[in-house]
């Protein structure tokens, strides 16, 4: 290989890089330049005229100004058709939905966060408020139970105190205290003090657990048969029966007794049985068959029992909350 061919292919690897060429092109005039090292060259005798042939001009690998220039617009028009093609990426859909996203996620933070600050404010300015305010007076509720053996003290959570403050303002305050704790009692009210800050007010609950003279008070003597005729009108009211004891029946200290509340003359008490179910409290006796007594408690309706014959027997029934053995047999 010459220095000739050495130099036309290294202008034409220089036309293929730049794009001018093709690599087809390339390999094909790479071989022709490569060809020309093993053709013979003619000999002085040799007469083109005289053969009567002409001789084929020899392979020119360079492109002519025109062609080149005709490429190279080409090129330029395939850069700008893909140009055209490739939109820039904030002409895309998907830029515009991101964008809209991100806008509408900062506009929520931005009032969210105004909503906070203004609340954290208020809240703030509130409390400076109340703080800066003297407590002029104090109001308190119980929602508890009401029932006797109920201790009102300071550890009740039942109880609610609300401060009002100069500036007229009201808040539920928390670290209040009773000084004198009390228990309720049946059938009373009971009255705490109640202190904060040197304000005090009074709480009074009433005790909903009656006494034993209120209970006995509250039950109503009724008629055997009004209560057998209707016994669903009767359930849940407080009773009150007097007769004589028939029948006990005892399991520890619970009781069941068997009352007949008719009295008929020469034969005594033996006809319209109550069922009478019971509990003996501390210190009460024994009752026992024969006994004359009255009781008062909670009417159950009526109870249904096989008899000795086997037949269904129903009879009004109660719980009885007191006893009184009125004369003993």
């Amino acid at each position: 290989m010459n220095d000739e061919q050495i130099l036309k292919l290294k202008q034409l690897k220089e036309l293929l890089d730049s794009g001018i060429i093709k690599q087809d092109d390339f390999d094909l005039q790479k071989a022709k330049i490569l060809a020309e090292d093993s053709t013979p060259e003619p000999t002085p005798t040799q007469d083109s005229s005289a053969t009567g042939s002409e001789q084929a001009p020899p392979f020119n690998p360079y492109v002519s100004p025109k062609e080149l220039k005709q490429k190279e617009k080409a090129l330029a028009k395939a850069e700008k058709r893909a140009a055209k093609k490739a939109k820039p990426f904030y002409k895309k859909v998907w830029f515009w939905i991101v964008i809209v996203i991100v806008v509408l996620i900062i506009i929520s933070v931005a009032t969210s966060g105004g909503d906070s600050s203004t609340n954290s404010e208020q809240s703030k300015a509130q409390t400076e408020s109340q703080t800066d305010s003297k407590v002029t007076s104090l109001a308190a509720q119980y929602s508890g139970s009401t029932e006797a053996g109920v201790t009102l003290d300071s550890d009740n959570s039942d109880i609610t105190v609300t401060a009002t403050y100069e500036d007229g303002s009201s808040e539920d305050v928390y670290y209040w205290e009773i000084a004198e704790a009390k228990t309720l009692k049946a059938g009373k009210d009971t009255t705490v003090q109640i202190k904060y800050e040197d304000v005090t007010c009074d709480l009074t609950v009433t005790c909903t657990t009656q006494t034993k003279k209120q209970y006995k008070k509250s039950c109503e003597s009724v008629e055997y048969n009004a209560i057998a005729r209707d016994p669903d009108s009767y359930i849940g009211k407080n009773i009150k029966f007097y007769g004589q004891v028939i029948q006990v029946m005892e399991s520890g200290d619970d009781v069941t007794l068997r009352i007949a509340t008719k009295e008929e003359e020469y034969l005594g008490y033996y006809d319209d049985i109550v069922l009478v179910a019971y509990t003996y409290a501390d210190g009460d006796s024994k009752i026992l068959e024969d006994d004359m007594i009255t009781v008062w408690g909670e009417c159950l309706g009526t109870t249904t029992y096989e008899s000795v014959l086997g037949g269904d027997i129903t009879i009004p029934s109660m719980a009885a909350k007191y006893v009184k053995i009125e004369s003993a047999e």
